[in-house]
């Protein structure tokens, strides 16, 4: 297996919130200025924010991630109230495309991404790509 392409940057934006907080809430992490991996700065800084979202409810949370080769992956994170974690949610939805969950029917997974596929044929071989070849956690 080669080596996967090294994360650079994660840029996260909480989007929706306590008015108060969301102003603030923004926080770009560079791998070459951290000595811890910066998906556990990212993910420390989400949970501190998620005290304040209602324990029914989400709030969304823009992110950017930058590789070294320049590659960028951007999404938007339902911050929940308690336990956030980015690169498991970048890896499940990534996954999601690739190898059927345990929760669906063949069928209704394979019709999903057949429409999937008609609106964006190259978006599952991205999937497929990041998962593969670039560092997510």
């Amino acid at each position: 297996m080669t080596e996967k392409i090294k994360i650079k940057s994660i840029f996260v934006d909480r989007a929706e919130g306590l008015s108060s907080e969301v102003a603030w809430q923004k926080l770009t992490a560079n791998q070459s200025e951290e000595k811890q991996n910066i998906f556990n700065i990212i993910n420390e800084a989400l949970n501190a924010w998620s005290i304040s979202v209602r324990p029914d409810s989400t709030d969304k949370t823009d992110f950017i991630l930058t590789w070294e080769n320049g590659k960028t992956y951007g999404g938007t994170l339902p911050l929940r109230f308690g336990y956030n974690n980015l690169s498991e949610h970048i890896r499940s939805f990534l996954k999601f495309y690739v190898q059927k969950p345990s929760h669906l029917e063949k069928e209704q997974w394979e019709q999903y991404i057949y429409y999937t596929d008609r609106r964006d044929p190259e978006f599952i071989p991205k999937c497929k790509d990041f998962l593969e070849n670039y560092q997510l956690e």
